[in-house]
């Protein structure tokens, strides 16, 4: 083939290709400009206890002949980026260093004595609710006249469990 072949073939190509290019832009443009679609992939995430208050510090106490019963405020907050809404669980439970028995300590129930056993403390049942969640407890702290002035602690181990109390 001669050299003014590849050129008309070229030219033509290119003609095609002017000629065509407006059309399909044109199919791309709205009455305010072109059209552009904006994507991204967010992948699930996890279910995580983010905060816990880190100090259930009930502070210096004067013992009494009557039993008292301190209360705290804490805050539990917890964050669902799974996007399977089955709900989750907390619970708790304490792990004795110094600690006397005449000292009782619970959680948003003054009667439920925390142990070395599990227990739940805050719940959401499965369906559509808010990923982001700030739950607030109260801890307990009953004191018996009988305890033994000391400086007592103990340690309160918080576990997130997904899908609602059992």
């Amino acid at each position: 083939m001669n050299k003014s072949l590849f050129k008309v073939i070229g030219i033509i190509f290119l003609s095609f290709l002017i000629v065509t290019s407006p059309k399909l832009l044109a199919t791309e443009l709205s009455g305010e400009g072109y059209v552009s679609t904006g994507t991204v992939m967010i992948p699930p995430g996890n279910l995580s206890l983010n905060c816990v208050d880190k100090s259930l510090n009930f502070g210096e106490i004067t013992l009494s002949d009557k039993t008292q019963v301190l209360s705290k405020t804490g805050q539990l907050i917890i964050s669902d980026y799974t996007t399977q809404f089955e709900g989750w669980n907390v619970q708790v439970k304490k792990v004795d260093n110094h600690w006397d028995d005449s000292l009782k300590l619970a959680i948003n129930d003054k009667k439920n004595k925390l142990n070395n056993e599990f227990q739940p403390v805050a719940n959401q049942l499965p369906g559509d609710y808010d990923v982001y969640q700030s739950r607030e407890f109260l801890a307990y702290l009953t004191i018996s006249p009988k305890v033994i002035p000391d400086n007592y602690s103990t340690k309160v181990i918080w576990s997130l469990v997904q899908g609602p109390e059992s």
